[in-house]
């Protein structure tokens, strides 16, 4: 069911200086992250209901101390589909059916959360939706680097998307 299940996949790579990142995507990378959240996310969905197996003031004290323990955070909530098959079977015809193109979230990314943080949520009408984060203790240049930086790579994807689906289309293999 949606929403009432959460996970965690911990997934460790060098740092970008180490990788070569450049201006070309790193193909190996996507593809070592795409393996290994493909492996790792039937066995990451846990059921919510661990405050009851948690002391939470322990809990948070720990939350709450020491370093930033990851750089960045992204949470996926997915699709949210709004289909024709959930509405309301006594709806009045004349009634106006509402129709949500556009969502968007955001969560904070705490005390010892990621530095940045990429909020993604989907509609089945308006396409995809990204909610950046980023800590205060983060300068004004360093946030529009990274919000710059991702919107590049976003485009990037896009274009090949794009470029893969017109040659598909014209029968390239």
């Amino acid at each position: 069911m949606f929403g009432l299940y959460m996970g965690e996949i911990e997934i460790d790579v060098d740092s970008l200086q180490n990788l070569g990142i450049d201006k070309s995507i790193n193909w190996p990378l996507v593809s070592h992250l795409n393996k290994t959240i493909q492996r790792e996310a039937p066995l990451a969905y846990q059921p919510l209901g661990v405050l009851a197996l948690t002391n939470v003031e322990e809990y948070i004290e720990g939350e709450t101390k020491g370093e930033r323990i990851y750089t960045f955070e992204i949470s996926n909530l997915g699709t949210v589909r709004f289909d024709d098959d959930d509405t309301d079977k006594n709806q009045q015809m004349d009634e106006k059916k509402i129709e949500i193109e556009n969502m968007y979230f955001s969560q904070p990314l705490g005390s010892k959360g990621g530095c940045f943080g990429c909020n993604v949520l989907g509609t089945s009408k308006g396409g995809v939706n990204f909610g950046l984060t980023s800590t205060k203790a983060l300068n004004e240049k360093t946030i529009e680097l990274y919000a710059n930086n991702f919107k590049y790579w976003i485009d990037q994807a896009l274009e090949l998307e794009q470029q893969i689906a017109k040659e598909d289309a014209i029968g390239f293999d």
